[in-house]
């Protein structure tokens, strides 16, 4: 079966109305954004400082966390941009767990394997 639903990052989303899936899927949800934050922390590039050492950038120089996680199960879609609803979303991070074939995505017009 496929599907696709939205959870929401209630620690940095400001509102009452969160979605139905926060509900369901409390333990998924939480997971979702402590593994985002890890990505962040890992990949995010050393500095080097004046005396030639490097060291972890600063939180303030790292990808911001999310508000929204869309999660998808066999899902294919159509090419499409995605907009960000208007709440500025300029970088998305995508990831990819299980074991599965395929779940390529067309950036720009290049392929990547997630």
């Amino acid at each position: 079966s496929a599907g696709s639903f939205t959870v929401v990052n209630d620690q940095i989303w400001d509102s009452d109305a969160l979605p139905l899936a926060n509900a369901l899927f409390p333990e998924l949800t939480k997971a979702v954004f402590e593994l985002e934050k890890e990505i962040i922390r890992l990949t995010s590039p050393p500095l080097s400082g004046a005396d030639g050492m490097e060291r972890q950038s600063s939180p303030s120089l790292r990808r911001s966390p999310s508000t929204h996680c869309a999660v998808n199960r066999n899902a294919q879609f159509t090419p499409h941009v995605d907009s960000g609803r208007g709440q500025g979303q300029s970088v998305s991070m995508i990831a990819g767990l299980g074991n599965y074939t395929g779940g390529e995505i067309l950036v720009e017009g290049k392929t990547y394997g997630i």
